[in-house]
């Protein structure tokens, strides 16, 4: 199911947001700090239940020995997403290739930068990532990575359609012992530069019709950024005019600060 990438469906993070007035606000400050805040509530009140009742509640955090099992069982969702709600009515194709590339720390994708940190440098090369613990494992909340993965996939599928009924995407990851790297690149043309300053507000999209189900609703982006700073992560947008765009995540495997106290030494290995 489409919304199943939320924590939980009961409280759904998009319709909250917009039961408190935060889908026409300007600024993403008001937006960011609530849902990071519920979202954060909310995980914390699941891992509680689980832990004082493991054999009724399901554990919320989850492990992954790495990222690209995530990345390919996501890429089929979507693959298989296009097919029923596009493809099945308007015919074309859709192709995702994925590789690991080691070197991926080392590389800086080209086009101007759009990053939904507060940082508004590249954090490559890898000397000036943020510190973190060492892990043999990716540790995520149910859901999320899944769900940012899956929102960058569908966005470059559709930015791509505009162009060309065969699409085909690059997916590009690398991990070392404390951080991952993914990056999502398309041939879509790029982002316009009025555009990209509004990329991170909830609700601004430049679809003009929303009975397409793959997206375009203003919410998967802004979401996206809330669960990234919720885990300590970053997406940056590097994206040229007339070329394409690269999506570009990263993420620490084992984000001590979610879940222990600060001065609370802890070791994931």
């Amino acid at each position: 199911m489409f919304w199943r990438a939320c924590v939980r469906m009961r409280t759904s993070l998009i319709l909250s947001s917009m039961k408190n007035g935060f889908a026409h606000r300007t600024s993403t400050t008001g937006y960011r700090v609530f849902c990071t805040r519920r979202v954060s509530w909310r995980v914390i009140h699941e891992h509680l239940l689980h832990l004082v009742g493991p054999g009724r509640y399901s554990p919320i955090i989850r492990t992954d020995p790495n990222v690209g099992s995530i990345l390919r069982h996501t890429g089929t969702v979507v693959v298989e997403q296009y097919v029923r709600s596009i493809q099945s009515i308007h015919g074309g194709s859709m192709f995702i290739h994925m590789e690991e590339q080691p070197d991926l720390f080392t590389r800086v994708p080209s086009g101007r930068l759009a990053t939904s940190s507060k940082v508004d440098c590249p954090i490559f090369p890898t000397t000036s990532m943020p510190p973190a613990p060492s892990s043999r494992v990716i540790y995520s909340v149910e859901g999320h990575l899944e769900y940012v993965f899956r929102e960058l996939m569908k966005n470059a599928c559709l930015a791509m359609r505009s162009r060309t009924n065969s699409i085909e995407l690059q997916v590009y990851f690398a991990s070392n012992d404390t951080h991952v790297v993914v990056d999502v690149t398309d041939a879509a043309g790029g982002i316009a530069p009025d555009a990209v300053e509004k990329l991170w507000l909830f609700g601004w999209t430049t679809n003009s019709s929303f009975d397409n189900k793959m997206g375009g609703f203003g919410i998967g982006l802004p979401a996206s950024k809330c669960y990234m700073d919720l885990w300590g992560g970053r997406i940056d947008l590097y994206t040229t005019e007339g070329v394409g765009t690269t999506v570009r995540v990263m993420f620490p495997k084992a984000p001590t600060e979610v879940f222990v106290p600060k001065g609370t030494s802890s070791s994931f290995d």
